[in-house]
C-alpha cells in the first residue's frame, strides 16, 4: 500500500509539474480568425493559456492562446489528455509533425542518445553496430545509426546499451520510450529506453561507460542523480536543470538532493548549485598542489593571491565561474583544506620560516629603505641586488604586514619612522599656517616632487589630509 501511495503522489507532482510541460506535435492546422493550431497527447506537466512556450527543436517562442481537451475549451490542460493548443506568435509553415511542445529552455535537443534497445524475440533482422535504422519517439522519426558498445550485433530477444547517432536533432527526456524500425525493408524490430539525453560519444568495450548506464538504467533514481551530478558537476547544475534532465518533478529533486548532501556525496555552493564530492576532491587536489609548488618557490609569501589562486585553480578545473570559485574557496577552508589571510590564500598548516639567509635578506632591504630617506626606492629598485629577486619581493610584502615599512603605493614603500617623521612635520606647518602646498612639503622633506606627491597622494587616502585646490589642509571628521 505504501508504495503505490508513494507512486501515485510521484506520478501526481510529475503530471502537473508546470516546469515539466510536454507535448509531442502530432497535427498542425489552421483556423480562420484564429491561426495556429497543434494537437497532440499531453505527455508530462500543465500548461495554461497565455503562458509561453517553446518549439523543439527549432526553439522558437509562441504563446499559448487557447486550450481544448476533446473540442471544450479549458484553462488548464495536464498529462494523459489529448490536447489542441492554439499558438500565438508563430506561423503553420513553422510547424510539422514530430516537433514538440516544451517551456522556454526546459529542454535539450540532441543527435546523440544513450539508450537500452532490446528486439522483439521474434524479430526477423539483427542489428549490427553501425546499422541505420527509423527512430521513432513521441510523433517524431529520424533516421539513425547503432552503435553498440559491448558486441558486435545485436540477435532477436537480446538487450544491450547502445549509442544511437542521429541524422537530426531529437527534442526527447530521460526515460523516455522509443521504438525503431530496420532501415530497409521498413519493419519494425525492438525498441527501448531513452537513458541520456546529451551523452558524449563512447568508446565502444568501456567498462567504465557500461556500469554508468546500468546505474542510469536499473539503478534507483538517487543513485542515478548521483551520477548525473558527478557527470555534470563542471556545469554547476542547479535544481531546476536536473528535474528537467532527469524528468523529474522539482519536489522529487528536493527529496533525492536533500538525501545526498545529508550523506556528504554533493555539495550546495552559495547559488543553488550542486557539485559531486569527486569534483570537490579534484579542486583540493588541484589546489593542493598549486599552493604546495607555490609555497616552494615563495618561501616568504603568506600565499599566493586569492585572485591569482582563484585563476589558477579555475584553469585546472575547466571552470571560469568566478562566484563559483568562491564558494568551492570557502568549502575546502571550511574543511580546514586551505586559509585566507590578508587577501592570500596558503595551506592550511603553512607558515613563513626564515631561514638564516632569508633574514639576512630582509636586513639588506630593510636598510636599502632606510638609508634612502624619503627618495623611496622603487620595488624593482630595492630587489635588483639580490639573487632570489622572488622571495625578495615577498620580504618586501611582508616587511609590510610588519609595520617596519608602509606601503604608499603599488610602486613605492617608505621606512616607518621616516614616515612618522613626515607626519609630523606636515601636521605642524598645516597648524601654524593653516594649509601646505606640494612645493613647501618638498621643501620640508627635502626631497624631489614626485617623492613628496606620493607621500601626499597616501596621506589624501589616509583621510589625514584633504585636498583643496592645489594645497592641503588636515582631514575635518
Amino acid at each position: 500500500r505504501e508504495l503505490i501511495v508513494s507512486s501515485i503522489d510521484d506520478k501526481i507532482l510529475k503530471d502537473e509539474s508546470s516546469i515539466l510541460f510536454r507535448l509531442p506535435v502530432d497535427r498542425v492546422f489552421t483556423i480562420g480568425g484564429f491561426g495556429t493550431v497543434v494537437t497532440g497527447t499531453l505527455m508530462e506537466g500543465s500548461i495554461r493559456t497565455g503562458e509561453d512556450v517553446m518549439v523543439y527543436p527549432d526553439r522558437k517562442t509562441a504563446k499559448v492562446r487557447n486550450l481544448q481537451v476533446h473540442n471544450e475549451n479549458v484553462e488548464v490542460a495536464y498529462a494523459g489528455q489529448r490536447t489542441a493548443v492554439n499558438l500565438q506568435g508563430i506561423k503553420k509553415d513553422d510547424m510539422d509533425r514530430g516537433k514538440v511542445l516544451a517551456r522556454p529552455d526546459s529542454m535539450s535537443t540532441s543527435r546523440l542518445l544513450d539508450v537500452k534497445l532490446e528486439l522483439f524475440r521474434d524479430s526477423e533482422k539483427t542489428v549490427l553496430n553501425g546499422s541505420r535504422v527509423h527512430f521513432y519517439s513521441g510523433a517524431a522519426e529520424i533516421l539513425a545509426k547503432v552503435q553498440l558498445l559491448d558486441r558486435d550485433a545485436l540477435e532477436k530477444g537480446e538487450s544491450c546499451f547502445c549509442q544511437l547517432r542521429l541524422e537530426e536533432e531529437a527534442a526527447v527526456r530521460r526515460n523516455d520510450r522509443f521504438i525503431i524500425r530496420f532501415f530497409s525493408p521498413l519493419i519494425t524490430i525492438g525498441g527501448g529506453k531513452i537513458l541520456e539525453t546529451d551523452p558524449g560519444k563512447h568508446k565502444r568495450f568501456d567498462d567504465k561507460v557500461i556500469r554508468d548506464l546500468e546505474i542510469k538504467d536499473g539503478g534507483n533514481e538517487k543513485d542515478a542523480l548521483e551520477l548525473v551530478i558527478n557527470e555534470k558537476s563542471r556545469a554547476l547544475p542547479d535544481s531546476r536543470t536536473l528535474a528537467l534532465k532527469q524528468n523529474l518533478s522539482p519536489e522529487e529533486v528536493g527529496k533525492l538532493t536533500g538525501k545526498l548532501l545529508e550523506e556528504g556525496r554533493i555539495f550546495r555552493l552559495k547559488k543553488d548549485s550542486l557539485i559531486h564530492r569527486d569534483f570537490l576532491e579534484k579542486a583540493e587536489d588541484s589546489a593542493s598542489e598549486i599552493l604546495g609548488d607555490y609555497h616552494r618557490a615563495n618561501k616568504m609569501s603568506e600565499g599566493i593571491p586569492k585572485a591569482e589562486f582563484r585563476s589558477r585553480l579555475g584553469a585546472a578545473l575547466r571552470l571560469d565561474d568566478s562566484k563559483a570559485m568562491e564558494d568551492i574557496i570557502d568549502l575546502m577552508a571550511g574543511k580546514a583544506l586551505i586559509k585566507e589571510s590578508n587577501g592570500r590564500i596558503s595551506l592550511y598548516g603553512f607558515k613563513v620560516s626564515e631561514s638564516p639567509e632569508m633574514k639576512a635578506m630582509k636586513e639588506r632591504i630593510l636598510k636599502r629603505y632606510r638609508d634612502a630617506g624619503y627618495e623611496m626606492p622603487t620595488v624593482e629598485e630595492a630587489s635588483q641586488d639580490e639573487k632570489d629577486k622572488v622571495n625578495a619581493v615577498h620580504i618586501i610584502d611582508s616587511l609590510c604586514e610588519e609595520g617596519r615599512l608602509v606601503r604608499l603605493d603599488y610602486q613605492y614603500s617608505i621606512d616607518k619612522d621616516l614616515l612618522d617623521r613626515a607626519l609630523e612635520l606636515l601636521r605642524n606647518h598645516i597648524n601654524d599656517k593653516g594649509r601646505i602646498t606640494l612645493a613647501e612639503f618638498r621643501d620640508l622633506l627635502g626631497t624631489s616632487r614626485k617623492y613628496a606627491m606620493a607621500i601626499l597622494d597616501y596621506t589624501d587616502r589616509s583621510k589625514i589630509t584633504e585636498k583643496t585646490d592645489d594645497y592641503r589642509v588636515l582631514y575635518q571628521i
